[in-house]
């Protein structure tokens, strides 16, 4: 099948870190010695002025959930039911708190999907893309289950009647179609409203090929919600009794993106119950910055004792060490990208968020898992196991940080061959009209091969952002898979040809028109001109400018232009003849060529009584202009002269 890259971009584990004085007030954790009646155990609490909020079977045993007054020591009411030997183990209810570390929200960029080609989904991709029969156990802060991009990934309680307020197949919870909220009063309505566990939820199964938002490293699965947290906390009891909900209702495997600092047996309960079901837990390192053989997490430290679980730390686009990442070469068994990846988030069902942590690094592998689980229906979780992390890309970064000494590699876990690593720099911005070329379609890879790119060269692609994707076959398919790798080019709008030849000189009181005001563009578009048409220039050079509006606003930019114009003084006309007038009464008349309106030039009509004058002006003329002269002499004449400024 042929495999589609996807920009979507888009670990932000729950990472929860726990001090070991971080615990709810007013509750404890209980779990009653073999033969201890329930009537002994009642009767101590009422001793103790408590009372019992939840039996919860952790690993199949009753462990009690135990309050009382929050202005009560914890730790001395601990030390009370030890004491009372008639339990077997007492522990505060610690804890758990979200480690998110938030970057660019919904942002859809190339960057925010390196992770797609780098571990080989894309090759994984090309054998199988989903996993619609594996159930996943989402122990987290629930699921925006209405959120566009998850809807065909959900689990559904087919048990259930939806909105009856009726526990229809009889587990404990109502109405719990999506799975379950155990975060406080408990409900079947497993929202989220944090955003942790939708952004988890993205990474796992967000829908491939739906041209939405992002792609899931599986494109369909069935993600089971199990909220124990809310706003940035949750409980180990809660975390549990999520656990316990998604074992017995089907799950087939668990994603657990948070720890505790603390070593707590109701934890390790459940995880040996687990194990003994055949389960695999995935689980975060945490975010700490940590040796986690110096500072112990859980349940990432259980790796030793559980081997069911599988615990993942943070890598970058480069193959780093994530510098928040916890690390061990004792408990992390191997790494997977982590950081600044783009999934899908609350707020809206449309939303999108890039997050850094562990808990981003974990579902890769969780997903990864379940498509090898729909692909080998009868695989043990030992096998897969030991497929997976003999499947790691080594990295010398990586391999004094993890037992593996590798980063998660689904193509070659999946194909079982090695996927090539492709180099493609981004490439730069280029502007519309300019067709694609090896300028653009530039990746390399250390294996031998050839490239096919989509769109290919000679492409002018619009303005705005597309993928561009780079085809890989290898020359040597038996050992190497193909592999597609995705980057981000950027189109932008692109200047119009603007033409607006030399303008020749006008005559001082020729208004502008379109002889001067004549530019051309290579678009359609609108000439603003400053000044109009209809305005009349001073004599000099003139600056004219005009902006240009492109009717493809979303294509080319407005532009300016200017030009300048020389207004040169009218040529002076040759004055009338002057008429010597005889004895007798006449009437003469004058006709000249008139000036426009507003010329440079006006005209008198003077008259002397001498040839030589003095000359006295009768008034200012307009052509044509008749005079009565006579009977005495006189002379008369026409002159042009320069009109006052």
């Amino acid at each position: 099948m042929k495999s589609r890259f996807f920009s979507f971009i888009i670990a932000c584990s729950l990472i929860v870190s726990a001090g070991a004085a971080e615990w709810y007030p007013g509750r404890i954790l209980v779990k009653p010695k073999d033969g201890t009646t329930f009537a002994q155990t009642e009767a101590f609490h009422k001793t103790c002025g408590t009372k019992i909020k939840n039996i919860l079977m952790a690993g199949d045993y009753p462990w009690q959930v135990i309050e009382f007054s929050p202005l009560e020591s914890v730790p001395d009411k601990v030390q009370q039911y030890i004491k009372s030997g008639l339990f077997e183990d007492a522990c505060p209810d610690y804890l758990v708190e979200a480690a998110i570390i938030p970057n660019d929200t919904y942002t859809q960029d190339s960057n925010d999907s390196y992770h797609i080609p780098l571990i080989g989904a894309t090759a994984a991709w090309n054998i199988i893309n989903k996993a619609p029969d594996i159930v996943i156990g989402l122990v987290d802060s629930g699921i925006l289950y209405t959120h566009e991009d998850l809807k065909g990934s959900l689990w559904v309680n087919s048990k259930e009647i939806p909105d009856n307020a009726i526990d229809d197949d009889r587990n404990g919870y109502i109405d719990d179609v999506y799975g379950v909220d155990v975060s406080g009063v408990i409900s079947g309505d497993p929202l989220d409203t944090v955003g942790h566990g939708t952004h988890i939820a993205g990474i796992l199964g967000a829908t491939g090929n739906n041209e939405k938002g992002v792609a899931g490293i599986t494109w369909n699965t069935q993600i089971m919600s199990c909220k124990f947290m809310t706003k940035t906390t949750g409980s180990i009891s809660g975390a549990v009794e999520g656990m316990v909900y998604a074992r017995k209702n089907g799950a087939n495997i668990l994603n657990l993106s948070w720890t505790i600092s603390e070593n707590v047996r109701i934890l390790q309960e459940e995880l040996k119950t687990l194990q003994s079901k055949g389960m695999l837990v995935v689980c975060a390192a945490g975010n700490h910055s940590s040796d986690l053989s110096q500072q112990p997490q859980y349940p990432a430290c259980y790796t030793t004792t559980y081997q069911n679980i599988i615990c993942v730390g943070n890598s970058t686009s480069s193959d780093a060490k994530a510098s928040n990442s916890d690390y061990s070469s004792t408990y992390v068994h191997l790494f997977a990208p982590g950081t600044s990846i783009y999934s899908t988030y609350v707020g809206s069902d449309s939303k999108y968020s890039s997050l850094n942590g562990t808990s981003m690094a974990t579902p890769m592998v969780t997903a990864a898992i379940a498509l090898y689980m729909q692909l080998y229906p009868s695989a043990n979780w030992k096998d897969i196991k030991n497929k997976l992390l003999n499947s790691v890309e080594k990295k010398d970064s990586l391999a004094n940080y993890c037992s593996t000494g590798g980063r998660l590699d689904v193509g070659k876990f999946i194909t079982g061959k090695t996927t090539p690593a492709i180099t493609w720099k981004e490439p730069t911005p280029i502007t519309y009209g300019t067709p694609l070329s090896s300028t653009q379609l530039n990746a390399t890879s250390k294996i031998n091969g050839s490239f096919t790119y989509t769109p290919p060269a000679g492409t002018v692609l619009d303005v705005g952002k597309h993928i561009i994707t780079a085809n890989f076959t290898p020359s040597d398919t038996s050992s190497y898979s193909p592999n597609e790798f995705g980057v981000t080019m950027q189109i932008n709008k692109t200047h119009a040809t603007l033409t607006w030849n030399e303008l020749s000189p006008i005559i001082y009181g020729t208004p502008l028109s379109s002889a001067q005001l004549n530019a051309t563009a290579n678009v359609s578009g609108i000439f603003v001109y400053s000044p109009d048409t209809g305005t009349v220039l001073p004599v000099g050079t003139n600056s004219l400018t005009l902006k240009f509006i492109p009717t493809d606003a979303t294509r080319y930019f407005s532009e300016n232009l200017t030009n300048s114009l020389v207004v040169i003084e009218p040529p002076v006309p040759s004055s009338p003849t002057l008429v010597i007038d005889s004895k007798s009464k006449t009437s003469i008349t004058f006709s000249w060529q008139q000036e426009s309106s507003g010329g440079y030039y006006i005209y008198q009509l003077q008259q002397a009584s001498f040839a030589e004058g003095p000359w006295t002006v009768i008034e200012s003329a307009t052509s044509p202009y008749t005079i009565t002269i006579g009977p005495e002499n006189s002379f008369f004449r026409l002159v042009i002269i320069p009109a006052s400024e």
